[in-house]
C-alpha cells in the first residue's frame, strides 16, 4: 500500500512511475540477494520509466524464503543506476544515542564511519513498530556496506515537510551521514549549521573541498557555545612539497 502511495505522488508530479516487485526477478542466499535479473530495470531506465521497489518476501536457497528489505534492495541497486547520492527516509532526523521518541535527551549522531561504528552501534535498536526487515540497525549496517563502495549516504527525516525535496536539491548535513572514513567521498562538499535570531539554517561551504569546516567551542557565562567555519581547504601546499 505505501509503494502504491509513492508511485500515485511520483505520477502526480509528473515522473513516469512503476512499481516493481523484486521478489519475482531475485534469489536470495540467507537473506542476501546472490541472483538478480536486472534486464527489466535496465529496460525501464532506458525508456525513461522510474522503477519504485519496495521490501519483500524472495525465495531463499537455504531458508526457502527470506525478508528483502529496501535497504538491501538499495544496497544492490547503485551498481546498475551508478547514483551519485544516497538518500534513506526515515521517520526521525537520523540515527540517535537512544529512541528520541523516549527520551528527550537522545543526541543526534552527524557521522558514522566504519571506524566509529562499532561504539555506536550499542545505540542501535530495532524499529519502533513492527518492522520485520530489522529497522535503524539494519539500516546503518547496509548503508555502510555501500558507503565501503564509495557511495555518499544520508539518513533524513522523511516526515518533515520539505526536508526530502531539500535534500534531493544538494543540500546536506539534514541528518546523518555515513561515509567509509571521516574524510568523506572525493568531490564530496561540506556544510555548516549556523544560529541566527534564534533560527538555524545550513550554508554550503565552497563545492570539491575547496573549503572544509571546522568546529570550535568557547566558553560563555551560560555555558560553552559551539561555532562552527568554512576554512580554505590549503591543499596545493600539500603538492607543491618537494621531497
Amino acid at each position: 500500500r505505501l509503494n502504491r502511495i509513492f508511485v500515485k505522488a511520483l505520477i502526480d508530479a509528473g515522473e513516469n512511475a512503476i512499481s516493481m516487485n523484486f521478489s519475482s526477478c531475485c534469489i536470495t542466499k540467507n537473506g542476501r540477494i546472490v541472483k538478480w535479473f536486472i534486464e527489466p530495470i535496465k529496460m525501464m531506465l532506458k525508456n525513461d520509466l522510474l522503477p519504485v521497489p519496495y521490501g519483500d518476501v524472495a525465495f531463499d536457497t537455504e531458508k526457502v524464503c527470506s525478508i528483502v528489505s529496501t535497504e538491501t534492495i538499495i544496497g544492490v541497486l547503485p551498481r546498475i543506476v551508478k547514483p551519485k547520492r544516497v538518500i534513506v527516509a526515515a521517520e526521525v532526523d537520523g540515527v540517535y544515542t537512544d529512541d528520541p521518541f523516549k527520551n528527550k535527551n537522545a543526541k543526534l549522531i552527524r557521522l558514522i564511519t566504519s571506524k566509529n561504528f562499532p561504539q555506536i552501534k550499542k545505540y542501535l535498536k530495532g524499529s519502533r513498530g513492527i518492522d520485520v526487515t530489522g529497522g535503524m540497525l539494519h539500516k546503518v549496517e547496509e548503508m555502510l556496506i555501500l558507503a565501503k563502495r564509495g557511495f555518499e549516504i544520508e539518513i533524513i527525516n522523511g516526515a518533515k515537510a520539505g526536508y526530502l525535496r531539500r535534500a534531493l536539491m544538494g543540500e546536506r548535513g539534514l541528518g546523518t551521514a555515513l561515509r567509509s572514513s571521516s574524510s568523506g567521498p572525493v568531490g564530496s562538499r561540506f556544510y555548516r549549521k549556523i544560529c541566527i535570531n534564534g533560527q538555524v539554517n545550513t550554508e554550503p561551504c565552497s563545492d570539491f573541498r575547496q573549503e572544509e569546516c571546522i568546529e570550535n567551542s568557547i566558553e560563555t557565562p551560560k555555558g560553552k557555545f559551539s561555532e562552527a567555519a568554512c576554512r580554505v581547504n590549503r591543499w596545493q601546499d600539500c603538492t607543491a612539497q618537494r621531497s
